[in-house]
Formats: structure tokens, sequence, C-alpha cells
């Protein structure tokens, strides 16, 4: 887009102040004709008078025409600015100095007293640093009210004229000059005066803080004036002191230091907010960049505290100190406990980008500087929010369907200003009027990449600003901030020329790839293998592109001698954040071969960036450091004096600590002749990588130092830390395999540990490795009560120790046959399987005891079930099982053992020995085998009235299955009808128990036994039974029968 013309309008009459312009414009398209209009200094409204491209002659026109009708309407034309470039026009002001002078002495000199008009010219002076305005002002400020007071001394202050000091003093000095007029005159005193005058207004300014706190100030001593103005600050009445101390700023840095830390913390409340408020007002006063900025970050994160405003925030009430009280009757008080309200967040959010674009529209080189620092606040890591969508649906009558509406706010939405400064002129994004958040804007969602064009507010200010730019390549840890900024110093080629190896070393260190390769390409063709630049070659290998670091390593080959043997290049790169960068410098300082002076500053240099480092972040290449500086430096560090020892050892970071545990371990002085002290504080350090160098130090020590130490010893065993715990594993093992009696001590004082409840987590594992790896000798010399002990122990780690000594002090042929089949039941399958391996080596002995040997059968396990059918189907013959051996495997309650009983009976049955089976099986609960009974009853029971008398309970017992054993009762149901037919022996046996059977069983089942009772009646009428048979009488329709 092209501007071909702009012409702007203004109109002033009476209160009224208006501008409008009118731009004629080329598109690739056509010609527009658009305008823009309101308040002078407001934000302009615009519009369009070609709502689609038209052609340059009818575009003409109606440019023509607007203005000519504006003109008629009492408009007058300022100016007419031809553009030749591409970008957006600068908005320039139509209050030219002399213009704006010309309006000041005319409402001075008609005695205009209505404050907007006058405050807005005089404002508008010292935002242009007038000092032909001064005599105006001066005249003006005896007879001006207090806001005009307020106007004038802040014009008069920027306007830099030492002709208003006496008048400004006389003011200050004045008893009726009000408080906020008297404070910002105090800062306008200290921006005209010098010398011995600026030094009488100091001191002024240090007679009203507290005694303790100005002498500190004076004294320039940074830290302990912090410490003193934190202790007066915590009480927020207190507050007025950072405004006191922020006027010193400038001249004193303790002073600056204190307030730029107090303006990151201080609560935005009642109490405080006031003097933090008054401070953003001095340092917009003051040009004050870094102040505003912290200050405008503030307001932007800060939530409000209340709401007020509407009429229903006007009735709202708040609880405060244990009452409810009416927001509005609260503010009116002097000393209010309210403050910062949504309403005052709002203005002064508003307020910081009112300020920067004021300095822009002007054309103000420090436009971009103000900017810059106001970018630089924010960062990816705090204040990147994630990305929302609100969507809207509703019905669409006309077309008969629904309709949705979906907003996208990106994760910078809320903050206002920084969104100005980005992307004013953006297609992405927009703030629409009387909202607070920008949202996307056409087809654009979050995520999509930006556009190639420029998208901040008047970009043709940061085209002439490298300084910014470079600053916020260097400085900004915000993604979106540094994209904007390496799409401005792309656009101008020669913002390159202002570029430093300071700005390198940074961009090369940013967590931006886009900065990286930009910095790169600018490197590359900065270096000079002539005289390289050791700064920028470090910069380079430390920098997080691989590219760089690539390119960095290919200028130190090119000259490695010089980097090695003149710079101190590879003890920095010992402590890369970067692995591979650190491995290669360790290889190639391996590799070379050093002078002694030489290697004596790297081994300083390196120790002395090892006691600066203090970050989280510096941890990792610690860790690794510490584990290759030792033998890289082995000759140097044996001879380190204990004293930096000690250092190393009381750094915060336990990497370091453990750097120099390492160190000593190498170290010439004997164990025994470090201080006591030193050794305590390795093993008892919190941190587990430290306390096992400590371990891996005692161990040092000679065996009749370690032997005289056995409590020591043990404790370090059964220490809470497993660290500890493996290191004094190599120790211990050495011990006993030189002092078998220390070995048998040593496990009898570990085995109660391994009885009781494990005390830390994974105490036990430990100890049994211990006692398996170190003490195998006194491990063979357990008792075998006590590997009996453990082997069945509810202890997993006392069952492992078990196991490990059965063959040994466990024998099997030394164990029962019954504690062989307990063993079957043991948890770990490598311990029943030797128990399977005992059975195959005992056969002899396992059919001497036959039953014992049979309880196998009820392991727990299946694997061991298993193995027990196999067994003793391939070893028991014939001969061994007897009836009892049978019926009790058949008494089992497992399902499958059961089975395997069956089984055998069907292989092993004699029938000289069926009336056992009978009569055992016929008392087993299962339906199975009490199926399996009645196949014997015909061969074995029929015809014998006395066995039928022992079956009873066996016939009970299947007679009252409920829904089980059909069959079984069929067969017993017929058994016992034919039986008791056949003499009166058995029916005698068989009626009670048919009758009590009657009483108790289901209806199909009760059937059965009554017609085996009315058959025992019809064929023994006189034996005793409840059932007797009575003839029934039957009737037809006419007549009974």
């Amino acid at each position: 887009m092209k501007l071909l013309q702009n012409v702007t309008l203004w109109f002033q009459a009476g209160h009224s102040d208006k501008v409008y312009e009118v731009d004629l414009v080329e598109t690739p398209q056509g010609f527009l004709v658009n305008f823009r209009y309101g308040r002078r200094g407001a934000t302009l409204r615009d519009g369009t008078k070609t709502p689609s491209p038209v052609s340059e002659a009818e575009a003409q026109q109606v440019f023509d025409k607007l203005i000519a009708s504006k003109k008629k309407e009492g408009y007058r034309e300022t100016t007419v600015a031809p553009a030749v470039t591409t970008a957006p026009p600068l908005h320039v002001s139509a209050e030219t100095p002399s213009r704006l002078l010309q309006q000041l002495h005319a409402a001075l000199q008609q005695g205009d007293t209505s404050e907007r008009p006058l405050t807005r010219l005089v404002w508008q002076v010292g935002e242009l640093r007038l000092p032909e305005a001064v005599p105006l002002l001066v005249q003006q400020l005896p007879r001006a009210d207090e806001l005009q007071q307020y106007c004038i001394v802040w014009a008069l202050g920027r306007c830099g004229s030492k002709d208003a000091v006496p008048v400004l003093e006389q003011l200050y000095q004045g008893k009726a000059t009000k408080e906020k007029v008297r404070r910002i005159t105090h800062a306008a005193l200290l921006a005209l005066t010098d010398g011995p005058t600026r030094r009488v207004v100091l001191d002024a300014v240090l007679t009203e803080l507290p005694a303790d706190l100005a002498k500190e100030v004076r004294r320039g001593s940074t830290a302990t004036a912090r410490s003193v103005a934190e202790r007066h600050l915590a009480r927020p009445k207190h507050a007025y002191l950072l405004e006191l101390l922020y006027l010193l700023a400038p001249d004193f840095p303790a002073a600056r230091e204190v307030v730029s830390r107090q303006l990151r913390t201080m609560p935005l409340e009642a109490g405080t907010f006031r003097s933090l408020r008054h401070i953003f007002k001095i340092a917009e006063f003051r040009d004050d960049a870094a102040v505003f900025a912290q200050l405008a970050y503030r307001f932007e994160k800060a939530k409000h505290a209340f709401r007020q405003g509407s009429s229903y925030y006007r009735r709202q009430r708040i609880y405060l100190d244990g009452e409810w009280v009416p927001v509005q009757q609260e503010l009116t008080q002097e000393n209010s406990r309210l403050a910062y309200s949504e309403r005052t967040r709002h203005y002064l959010r508003r307020r910081v980008w009112r300020t920067l674009r004021r300095l822009g529209e002007r054309g103000d080189a420090d436009y971009t500087a103000w900017a810059a620092q106001v970018l630089l606040q924010f960062s990816d890591a705090q204040d990147q929010g994630e990305v929302r969508t609100i969507r809207r649906s509703w019905w669409d009558w006309k077309a008969r369907m629904m309709r949705e509406k979906v907003k996208y706010y990106d994760t910078y939405a809320g903050y206002l200003a920084f969104n100005h400064i980005l992307y004013t002129n953006s297609p992405r994004y927009e703030l629409k009027r009387n909202r607070w958040a920008w949202t996307c804007q056409g087809e654009y969602q979050p995520g999509q990449p930006a556009p190639n064009a420029r998208e901040e507010a008047f970009p043709q200010l940061w085209d002439k600003s490298p300084e910014p730019i470079l600053l916020l390549l260097s400085e900004s840890t915000s993604e979106r901030v540094l994209q904007f900024a390496e799409k401005v110093f792309r656009a101008n080629p020669s913002f390159s020329k202002h570029i430093k190896v300071a700005h390198l070393v940074k961009m090369l260190q940013q967590p931006s790839l886009l900065v990286n390769r930009l910095a790169l390409e600018l490197a590359a063709a900065h270096y000079d293998p002539a005289a390289p630049d050791l700064a920028l070659v470090r910069a380079m290998l430390q920098s997080p592109l691989v590219e760089a670091r690539d390119l960095g390593w290919t200028w130190v080959e090119a000259q490695t001698a010089y980097f090695l043997h003149e710079t101190l290049l590879f003890a920095d790169l010992l402590l890369s954040p970067f692995a591979d960068v650190q491995e290669r410098a360790h290889q190639e300082l391996a590799q070379a071969t050093l002078p002694e002076t030489q290697t004596e500053l790297m081994v300083a240099h390196v120790l002395a960036q090892v006691l600066q480092c203090s970050s989280e972040a510096d941890r990792p290449c610690l860790e690794r450091a510490a584990l290759f500086l030792p033998t890289l430096f082995e000759k140097k560090l044996q001879n380190l004096p204990l004293a930096q020892i000690d250092q190393l050892l009381h750094h915060p970071l336990p990497e370091v600590q453990a750097l120099a545990g390492r160190i000593l371990l190498i170290h010439q002085t004997p164990v025994s002749d470090l201080p006591p002290e030193l050794l305590g504080t390795l093993t008892g350090s919190p941190h587990a990588a430290v306390r096992q160098v400590g371990v891996a130090l005692f161990g040092k020590q000679t065996d009749d130092e370690l032997l005289a130490a056995p409590n020591l010893l043990l404790a370090f065993a059964t220490a809470p830390y497993p660290e500890v715990r493996e290191a004094v594993r190599p120790i211990v093992q050495r011990l006993a395999a030189g002092h078998p009696d220390f070995g048998t001590t040593l496990l009898e004082q570990l085995l109660p540990f391994l009885r009781r409840k494990e005390t830390y987590e994974g105490l036990h594992d430990d100890l049994l490795t211990l006692v398996q790896e170190a003490l195998p000798e006194a491990l063979r010399q357990l008792s075998p009560e006590t590997a009996w002990e453990f082997l069945t122990s509810r202890r997993p780690t006392s069952q492992r120790l078990g196991a490990q000594l059965l063959g040994t002090t466990l024998r099997g042929e030394a164990l029962s046959v019954r504690q062989l089949v307990r063993l079957a039941n043991h948890e770990m399958l490598s311990v029943r399987q030797w128990v399977g391996a005992q059975f195959e080596a005992q056969t002899d002995r396992m059919k001497t005891q036959p039953a014992e040997a049979l309880r196998l059968l009820d392991a727990s396990w299946e694997d061991a079930r298993q193995f027990g059918f196999a067994y003793f189907e391939q070893h028991f013959d014939e001969a061994t099982w007897t009836p009892e051996l049978l019926v009790s495997v058949c008494d089992s309650t497992r399902p499958d053992v059961q089975a395997f009983g069956r089984k055998l009976l069907d292989q092993y049955f004699k029938k000289e020995d069926g009336q056992t089976y009978l009569v055992q099986l016929s008392q087993h609960p299962a339906p199975a085998l009490q199926q399996q009974a009645t196949q014997y009853l015909e061969d074995y029971a029929a015809g014998k009235p006395d066995v039928l008398e022992t079956l009873t309970p066996y016939f009970q017992t299947v007679l009252s299955q409920v829904n089980r054993s059909g069959r079984a009762k069929r067969d017993v149901f017929a058994f016992l009808k034919a039986e008791a037919l056949k003499s009166r022996a058995a029916a005698e046996i068989i009626a009670p128990l048919i009758t009590r059977q009657s009483l108790t069983m289901a209806v199909a089942d009760k059937a059965a036994c009554l017609q085996i009772l009315r058959d025992l009646r019809q064929a023994y009428p006189d034996l005793e039974q409840p059932l007797s048979i009575r003839s029934v009488r039957t009737y037809s329709s006419d007549h009974a029968v």
C-alpha cells in the first residue's frame, strides 16, 4: 500500500478542538480514500469513502470533494505531505511548537481558567520540552489552581530552564502548597539543579529518611541499604520512603538498587499503592524508561483489589477488618483501606500505551527505547498463557440453520501495551473497542505462521533504532519479542554495522533458534582468524544451536595450539552445559601435553568457576565434571590445599561437594590425617552422591583402622541411604576375605535386621546382597536351624537367603519328609524344584513313609501337585497303594487330587477290599466320590442288613443334597427299595431313614420316599411307619361310586 496524499485539517472553537485527516492511497487493486477524525490528542476513529478500490481519477475527485466539504464546516488545513515509501506514515501531531506557544499565550492573555484546555496545553509543552514557554508558565504559576500548578511544575521541570528554579523553590517552601504539588516540585528541582544547589536539595531529601537508612545510602553499601530498607518498608505506612529513595536514585546507586527490587515485589494495596503510583508519574517525568516499564508490567500482571464504577458496584460492600464496609464510603476516607480498583488498573494500563503512543506520534526516538524496556519485562516462562477459544452459536431463522462464531485468544492476548507495540498494524490480531484482550481476526488461528509483513506500531521509528533492537535480541526471553526483533533486524541490513561481540555472545545463548541462527550468520561474518575473539569462540561453543557449536570447533581445530596454550578456553568448556562439548574438551585435554604453569592456571580457573556455580541448571554439567576432573588433573589435585577442598565441600550444590570428596579420594593426605569433621560432613550429607563418596573415602583406611570401628561399619551397612549401603560393600568384602572372624561377627550382627520388619526401603535386599557377595564363608557356617528359620520365614528376602543354603547347610536327607512337603508349599519356585529333586533322590524313603509323602498332593502350588501326580504314578506300585492310602488321596478337598484318586481307584481296585472302599468313600462329602460309592452297593451291601446300618450316614448325605447328585439319589432310592422288599430286617433299617428324609426333601424327591413307604406298608402291614393306606371315594355326576 502506497500513500499518495495526506491532508490534516483542524477545527478549534470554544472547548472544541478536533482533527480530521484524509489519505489518498494506492493499492494493487486500485485507489482508496480513507479518513480519521476525533479530538486532538485522543485516539482517532477511522473510516473510508471508498468501500472498494476505484480508479485514480475517481479517487482524486472524492479526495478533493471531502476536503472542500470539511473546509466549509470551518476546518483549516495544516499540512499536505505526500509519502514516497510503502510503510505506513508516522502520525505527526498538528501541534507544532510555534502553534502550541501561540495557543498557550492566547489562553493566558484571555484569562482562560478552564482546566482542561489550559492544563492540556501546558502538559503538551512539557512533553515537547519547549524552553520558550518557561516565562509564560512562571508568570501563570502563582495564580494557578492545584491541578494547573501540578501541570506547570511538571512542564517547567521537563523544559530544562534554570530560570524556573527560584519560583520552584518558593513554591516548594510555601505552606499552602499541596502535597502532590510539593512532590513534583521536588522532582523538578532535582532535574533543573546541579552542583551545590543540587546537593542542598538532595540533603533535604536525605534528612526525611530514617537516620540508619540515610547513612547506608550515603555510604553506598547496597546490600546493607537493601536490608535496612526492607526492614522499614515492611510496614505499609512507611511506603513513602520508597518515593524518597527514588528521588535519590540518580545520584545514589544504593537507593536505585533498593527501588528496583522493591518495585518488583511491593504489593499493590492500600498503604503502598499510592507511593507506587507517585513513582510511576515521576518516572514519566524523568523519562526513566526502566522504572516506567517495571511498573507497567506490574499493572498488567497484578489483579485489581476490588471493582468500582457502575451503580451496582457503588452499592457494593467489602469485608475489611471484621466488618462489611460500603466501598464508596471507604474510598472517601483519608486513610482508605482500599486501593487499586479495577477501574484504576484499566486506566493505568491505557495510560502506559498512551504515553508510548504520544512518543511515537511525535516521532520521538525515545519511543523505541521505552517500548523495548516494556517488552523486556515479559518472558515466556512467566507470562505466556494458554490459547483460549470462545464459541457462540445461534439459530439463523432466515437461513434456517445453526450459525457459529469462534473467537481465538492467543497466548499473550491479555497484555495491552505488549500487543499494541507488536501488533498495532497486524492482520492477525485486533483490539476491539472497550475490550481488554486482543483477539485473532480474519481466518487466523493461534499457531499458524506469522505474515512476512511488519506488524508493529511506528515501524519507521524502529527502522532508525538499531540499539533497542539489539537489546531485545540480546536480553528478551519472550519468543514473540525475539521474532519481532529478528524481523526488524533482517529488514534493516545496516543494523549489522552496530553489532558488537557482546551482542553476539548474548544472542548465541538465547533459547530461541531463530535468534541463534541470526547470530550464527553474523558471527561467521564477524570472526577474524588472524585475531580470534575468545569471547565469541566461547559463545559459539556454548550455544544451544548445534551448527554454531560445529563452526566453533572448526575455528578451534584450525588453531588448537593457540587455544590450548594461550587461553583458558578449554577450562571453560569443561563446565559446558552441553555434554558433547564437555566430553570433547575432556578428550582434547587428556591427549594434550601442557606446560606446568598452564595446567595450574586451568585447575585454578576451573575450581573458581565451580565455586561460582549456584543454579539448578548448573547441576548436570557439574555432575559430569565431578567424574572426570579428578583423573584429568590428578597430579595437581593430589596436592590441592585442604582449605580449598573444604570450600568445595561446603558449597550448596551436592555435585560440588561430591567433587570435593573425589578429590580427597586421590589426595596424598592419608585418610587418618584428615580432620574428623571433614569425613563426618561427607558421610552425613543429605545428598546421596556425597555420602557415597564419603563411605568410599572411609574405606581407604587400613584394615586395622577399619577393624577398630566395627560399629561404624555396621551402621554403614544398615544406613537409611542405599548408596551408603552399596559403598560399604567392597570394604566389607575386603575385610572379610582377610579376616574370617570379622565376617562371622558381622553376619551375626546383620541377621537380626533381616529377621525384623524392614526399617528402610530396600534395606533387606541390600543386606542380602552384602551377605551373598561379601560374606560367603561366614554364610556357610550358619547352623541348619538358622537356615531353616530363614527359609521358612514370611519375608521374601529371608527366604532367598535360606534358599541359598539348600544343599549345603540344609541337606535333604537331614530334613523329615513332612519338612520336605512343607517346602513344597514354598513361594520360591527354586525351592519347590529342589524338593522335587529330593523326592526323586529319596524314593525308597518316601515308600517307607507314604502317608507323609502323599501330603505333597495337597500343596498350594499347582506345579508341586503336578510333580506329585507324576511322581507317585511312576514310583508307587500296586504293593504300595493300600486301600487306606487310596482313600486318603480321594479324601482331599482339591478337585484335581480327587480326580487323581479316582483314577488310582480304578487302576488299583481289589474286589476283596470293596466293602472298605464303600464304607470310607460313602462318608466323603464330594458328590463325585459318593456317586462312585453307589457303584459298589450292589456288590458289597446287597442282602447285608448289618452293612446297610453302617452306611446310614452315607445314605443321609446323598439323599440330602439339594439340586445335586441326581443320579446318585436315583441309584440309592432304587437300591434301598429293593433291599427293603427283600427282608423285614432290611425294611426295619430303611423305613426310619426314608421317613426322616421325606420330611425335609424337595417335592420331587419326596414322591420317591412316599412310594417306597407305600410299598413297604403293602409288603409289611405291621411295620411301624407313619404312612397308612386308605381307600379313596370317587363321585360321578349321578351318584357316588
